[in-house]
């Protein structure tokens, strides 16, 4: 399995926005490891957390007894004053100090789901980290589903002066973490924000936790629902179990579910739901899902055709992107490409299609160029996209070599080049952080699709456990 480093490693790298992005992204993956693996064998004291709601929405305090002073700083609640210093002071200390914020608590265990939640808040402040990391951050946040970050990410959504970007991720956090305490800040930058696109990710947040309380209650309808919502959940009440062929084969959590009335649809009447600009947002991301579950060729032309010919909602261009990135589908890169190389586009729409073209390792000689081209775009964030993209092939490798049996593995396993200076450095504690000892360097289209939570019919490698999460998200359970 792919072991996580040390966590004073991880956590040093996280404060430091000096260190190469595709260093930071990838102890942001590895931080999450540390969190689901934590969670996994303690859900008791996560559960606490993540089931404590009062009945008016508000989250509860039930912060375990066993969290470290440091990470007690993440969120204060009931009245409490956050402690606004925590976030600026972690980011200017050294790795030995971090670890000692982490050690054992008057011989209590740390928890560590709030170590992580910490660091990750933490990153998601401080604005030397760049939009790519910080919007990363806050993507991870809402992939974790833990309530004791929503004050963060509400925070860094109310904020007007932030980047576009990191604040619709982290609307889109709080939509996946789906907690109704979040609905007045949610309503609020909806029918405020001048930002169209951080205004329709909230409506999509509301559409999609409305959805979610809908399915927990069993179909009653919710107290904060329009009348044209209540007329749908009464048409919905009697919803059928989506076929298996409209399951998600991915474990990421999407910001709208597929709909299960288009198991007979074909794909084409799917994908003009998808293109229908009158449609409501969230039906057609809806659309969207059910043709990335659907997946093969025919999914991925109506997919590919919404990214390039949409002019309605870079929202959901942007999310297309990332599916095509989920579905890894060779026949993707001419969309995606397409995508890359409008410099009009929107910045997260192309990021998104970088990132995406990073992951099809079937047509990689063409992708490498294509990413190589744009190293020195004008914009940063579609520039560091392309870095990370490049940065974690070169990392997990293109073949099924051990480590340590070649030099150049020794080189990919060791090296980056910070972008900023021009000089190529090592990664800090090389043999501690990003080390996988004699483990087997897998193929990186693989090692995407085991993220994915698929399987990789073109190789018969076992999925081993444990596979690090990435941006294309999480191996499923």
């Amino acid at each position: 399995m792919w072991e996580a480093p040390p966590l004073p490693s991880l956590l040093a790298t996280l404060s430091d926005p000096t260190l190469p992005v595709g260093m930071r992204m990838r102890a942001t993956y590895y931080l999450r490891q540390v969190y689901d693996n934590y969670v996994k064998n303690h859900p008791d004291v996560i559960r606490e957390e993540l089931d404590g709601e009062n009945v008016d929405g508000t989250a509860t305090a039930t912060m375990s007894t066993t969290t470290s002073a440091a990470s007690r700083n993440i969120t204060k609640r009931d009245g409490e004053k956050e402690d606004s210093n925590a976030a600026s002071n972690i980011c200017n200390r050294n790795s030995s100090d971090i670890a000692n914020d982490y050690e054992k608590d008057d011989g209590a265990e740390t928890d560590l789901s709030w170590t992580v939640l910490h660091a990750l808040t933490t990153a998601l402040s401080n604005i030397h980290h760049g939009c790519l990391l910080r919007h990363e951050f806050a993507y991870v946040l809402g992939q974790l589903r833990d309530v004791r970050s929503v004050q963060s990410l509400e925070r860094t959504l109310l904020n007007v002066h932030d980047d576009t970007m990191v604040r619709h991720e982290c609307a889109e956090a709080l939509g996946a973490i789906g907690s109704i305490s979040c609905l007045p800040t949610l309503q609020k930058v909806a029918k405020e924000d001048a930002s169209i696109e951080v205004g329709q990710t909230c409506l999509l947040a509301l559409e999609f936790i409305r959805w979610k309380e809908k399915k927990k209650r069993g179909g009653v309808k919710s107290d904060y629902a329009t009348m044209s919502e209540q007329k749908e959940e009464e048409e919905e009440e009697e919803e059928i179990v989506v076929c298996a062929c409209m399951l998600p084969p991915y474990s990421s959590v999407d910001p709208a579910p597929p709909h299960h009335k288009h198991v007979s649809l074909s794909s084409h009447e799917i994908g003009t739901i998808l293109r229908d600009v009158n449609a409501p947002l969230f039906e057609r991301f809806r659309a969207m899902f059910s043709l990335r579950n659907r997946g093969g060729e025919d999914c991925v032309k109506e997919l590919g055709n919404a990214l390039v010919t949409d002019e309605s909602s870079a929202l959901l261009r942007h999310e297309v992107a990332y599916v095509l990135g989920q579905m890894q589908h060779p026949h993707s890169v001419e969309y995606l490409a397409c995508s890359l190389e409008r410099s009009n586009e929107h910045r997260m729409v192309r990021h998104e299609s970088a990132e995406a073209l990073g992951a099809i390792e079937e047509r990689w000689g063409e992708c490498e160029s294509i990413l190589q081209k744009f190293l020195e775009d004008e914009d940063d964030v579609v520039r560091e996209s392309c870095v990370v993209a490049l940065d974690a092939a070169d990392y997990w490798g293109y073949n099924n070599q051990v480590v340590g049996d070649s030099d150049d593995a020794d080189d990919l396993e060791n090296e980056d080049e910070s972008k900023s200076d021009g000089v190529k450095q090592l990664d800090p504690v090389v043999g501690d952080v990003f080390e996988k000892g004699e483990q087997r360097h897998v193929n990186f289209s693989l090692h995407k699709a085991q993220s994915n939570g698929k399987a990789n019919t073109s190789t018969t490698m076992l999925r081993p456990e444990g596979v690090l999460h990435n941006h294309f998200n999480i191996a499923a359970s």
